[in-house]
């Protein structure tokens, strides 16, 4: 009797191993499949988080295509560049997200429990290369692995677009939150794997004849909830030949903001019929990085 429940429960349990096992080889076939392929008439990729996400609309600005996902790092944004970059394709910009969330001095460490890491484990591993493997501790890596065969949607649109915020929230965010002090980062992988692959994608971009623009939206009282200074100590240090169209103390109106960190529909598209009708070379001549002047650079 014993024998028998051990011969059924070992063949039950190879059976579920083995259906999960099918799934996943599913999932890595479909995410390779996927084609990132943008349309020609489509010169401008705008890669980040759900700032740039909320904040740049490519159905106003058309000849641009917003590939920003909620909460994405640089990280999952360089594997979409690599996967784009290796499609047809007639990218000539990156607008890239530049941000204090992702420079905060206190997000040295990473948080792999976060929500946002593991749904990227779990949407992205597939492209992993071996130096992406070794950063992650295999318990999270397999978390990821496991949770992947839930995700039904392995479309091109599924890795990041454009969208909309409705209504303003601020107020009742700062209420909840008790945002008396300076916002925490959303930096979860820490700011040596952050600024890592900041740098990767520079080098990609360089490597393919791309020119980089770094962009900060508007946000909501900047010098109140952001740690800027050490945004700006590392846009000066590392990347100050880089153009920098810079709105992160552009005073918006409140009915502009959806919260805090994101701009909702009329902000989205004031900024979005600004790019469209400037151009974007006008636009960024317009929010220069205003605490980085030709004086600095001369006292450098």
């Amino acid at each position: 009797m014993m024998k028998k429940f051990l011969i059924r429960t070992s063949l039950f349990l190879g059976s579920f191993i083995g259906i999960y096992f099918i799934f996943i080889a599913r999932f890595i076939y479909l995410s390779n499949k996927v084609s990132f392929e943008i349309e020609p008439d489509k010169n401008i990729l705008v890669l980040g988080d759900s700032q740039g996400q909320f904040c740049i609309s490519d159905t106003i600005v058309d000849n641009a295509y917003n590939l920003c996902r909620f909460g994405e790092g640089y990280l999952p944004n360089y594997l979409k560049l690599k996967r784009v970059l290796e499609s047809p394709n007639h990218i000539d910009t990156l607008l890239l997200i530049f941000t204090p969330l992702k420079t905060d001095k206190n997000a040295d460490k990473c948080d792999f429990s976060q929500e946002t890491v593991k749904h990227m484990l779990g949407k992205y591993y597939p492209f992993f290369s071996k130096e992406e493997i070794e950063l992650f501790p295999v318990y999270y890596l397999l978390q990821g692995v496991l949770r992947s065969v839930t995700y039904t949607d392995m479309s091109f649109e599924s890795f990041g677009s454009s969208g909309m915020l409705f209504g303003n929230h601020i107020e009742k965010v700062i209420h909840d939150k008790n945002r008396d002090k300076k916002i925490s980062t959303e930096n979860f992988y820490g700011n040596r794997v952050e600024l890592n692959y900041l740098d990767k994608i520079l080098t990609l971009c360089k490597s393919h004849y791309i020119q980089v623009v770094l962009f900060s939206p508007p946000v909501y009282r900047a010098d109140k909830f952001y740690d800027t200074e050490n945004f700006y100590a590392i846009y000066h240090q590392k990347y100050s030949h880089l153009p920098f169209c810079d709105m992160t103390s552009v005073n918006f109106p409140d009915s502009c903001m959806a919260d805090i960190n994101h701009l909702n529909i009329h902000g989205s598209r004031r900024v979005s019929h600004e790019v469209k009708n400037m151009g974007l070379q006008n636009f960024i001549n317009k929010y220069p990085c205003l605490l980085y002047t030709s004086d600095a650079a001369d006292d450098k």
